[in-house]
């Protein structure tokens, strides 16, 4: 599951002729191969976490149908005029089927409306845009081959949590209209792999590089991920016993030299693992 973003990545973080070795998400590795500030190569590798299916469509039409979802109406024409304005020159050419303001409103349209792509916001007025997400996946709502494309104007949102929710990728409301035109026709394109917004793909990065210092394996990266959760949880979730838990985080504890778990909070927030605020 290959992995693209806008401009290939030109940060700071990402130098000229570099390969980042098995960036981990918890629910998916993939590597990034980097050649003068643009990715080249990627590999994904799928974990036992992965429940999300590999689709394996390929966009053939002349047509991409988008539906958008964001409770503020000022970004949805926004979007649309870029639809509009931007995405008519050339194939294959966007067409926006449908907008919406609601998550649930969003759920009852996609049974009816066929869309290639739904473009939506992580924080919706009426619930979360990652339970859209899963439940679009879970109960198969919509187009079996959509590509879903999560956008927030919050940077403290969790990228894996979009990614693990079953987006296909992430983009800021920074990004220009340029961008969003070009992640819509990508991710219609290719649907089994992954858009990152590239100061997404650089927080990923700048995580890895703090972990792996650390010496955090990929396990404990999981542990650490839940760590605002009790014990009991995090032994659910990640279907594990308490009591190993309970090793994993005092290996945690002295690998980061802290000694609580508000301390390990505090860093896995600070370098981007977790948002810095619980939701």
């Amino acid at each position: 599951m290959p992995i693209h973003g806008s401009n290939a990545l030109a940060c700071p973080a990402f130098n000229s002729q570099s390969i980042y070795p098995a960036l981990y998400l918890g629910f998916v590795t993939f590597r990034v191969v980097i050649r003068k500030e643009r990715v080249v190569a990627t590999q994904c590798l799928p974990t036992p976490y992965d429940k999300r299916p590999i689709l394996l469509f390929m966009f053939q039409g002349d047509t991409i149908n988008v539906f958008v979802t964001d409770d503020h109406e000022a970004v949805r024409f926004a979007l649309e005029s870029w639809i509009k304005t931007k995405a008519g020159t050339e194939p294959p050419f966007i067409n926006l089927v449908g907008t919406s303001s609601t998550g649930e409103d969003t759920l009852r349209s996609l049974k009816t409306i066929h869309a290639d792509v739904l473009l939506i916001d992580v924080q919706l007025a009426d619930t979360s845009g990652l339970e859209v997400i899963k439940s679009l996946r879970q109960k198969g709502i919509g187009n079996d081959k959509l590509s879903i494309l999560s956008m927030t104007g919050n940077e403290n949102v969790s990228v894996h949590d979009i990614l693990a929710s079953g987006a296909n990728g992430y983009l800021s409301k920074a990004e220009s209209g340029d961008t969003f035109i070009a992640a819509i026709r990508w991710i219609a394109q290719h649907p089994s792999e992954l858009w990152l917004s590239s100061s997404v793909a650089q927080q990923l990065v700048v995580i890895d590089h703090a972990l792996n210092s650390a010496g955090i394996t990929p396990v404990e990266r999981n542990v650490l991920r839940l760590i605002r959760l009790p014990n009991k949880e995090i032994a659910e979730l990640l279907n594990i016993s308490e009591g190993t838990v309970k090793n994993y985080i005092s290996s945690i504890y002295q690998k980061l030299g802290v000694g609580s778990r508000l301390e390990a909070t505090k860093f896995a927030a600070k370098i981007g693992l977790i948002p810095a605020t619980q939701r």
